[in-house]
């Protein structure tokens, strides 16, 4: 068996999370003013194989929010479907899901939110500069909505699906590097939990402990992980 001796600890890992892109959210947040965050994405963002409710992303990072403004008044919603990808809430009729209406960029909007945090690993196909046009869209939706938005880089999935050989291996995913690149060239936020998990063979951890199903749904310690990179935008 491969052993992972503890090289680093988790406080020393270095990832893309940005401080300052979010100064509207941040203005309301500490001058007491109501603030709404749609936790919008797929399965992992529905809490897929998190063990309860509260151990889902979403959830650590509302009650970490919390506890980091004690004042704030914080409404945090889920608008989430399982095994969807953004394009399919975007243009719903151009890609139709089994059940009609599931997906729609609608729910979205109606949530009339402060903040968008967007999670979408079934979008890790995408590369530009198909991500370009996709991502465009996802912005200037959100700048309409007069709200601001975090764009969470994706955790590791199987190796296989990764083209990973060793589970060393750097992110090397098309669409995680050109999300970096996106927000990077348009001030946009981001919650780089890809690299929380690039750094977890240091801390001697085999990042595939962490998928609970095996595949691609994180266990509890996954759900943390983004949560802790979310909160790293809201220094």
């Amino acid at each position: 068996a491969e052993e992972f001796p503890v090289q680093e600890t988790a406080a020393q890992a270095k990832t893309g999370s940005t401080v300052g892109r979010i100064p509207r959210t941040m203005a309301k947040i500490k001058g007491g003013a109501a603030v709404k965050i749609v936790c919008w994405g797929d399965s992992v963002t529905v809490g897929g194989d998190a063990s309860s409710a509260q151990t889902r992303y979403p959830a650590v990072f509302e009650s970490r929010l919390r506890e980091k403004f004690p004042a704030a008044r914080l409404t945090v919603t889920t608008v989430a479907v399982g095994g969807s990808h953004s394009r399919q809430w975007l243009w719903p009729d151009k890609f139709p899901r089994q059940k009609a209406g599931e997906c729609d960029w609608a729910k979205v909007a109606a949530e009339k939110p402060d903040l968008v945090t967007l999670e979408f690993v079934n979008d890790a196909g995408l590369a530009s500069p198909e991500l370009e046009r996709v991502y465009g869209e996802i912005m200037s939706r959100v700048r309409a909505l007069d709200a601001e938005l975090v764009l969470i880089t994706p955790h590791f999935t199987m190796p296989s699906m990764m083209g990973f050989k060793t589970l060393r291996d750097a992110e090397r995913r098309p669409y995680v590097l050109g999300l970096r690149a996106f927000a990077e060239k348009h001030g946009i936020a981001v919650a780089d939990a890809s690299a929380r998990w690039e750094h977890l063979w240091k801390e001697g951890l085999p990042y595939v402990t962490l998928l609970r199903n095996g595949i691609n749904h994180p266990d509890d310690r996954g759900h943390a992980l983004f949560a802790d990179e979310l909160m790293r935008c809201f220094e």
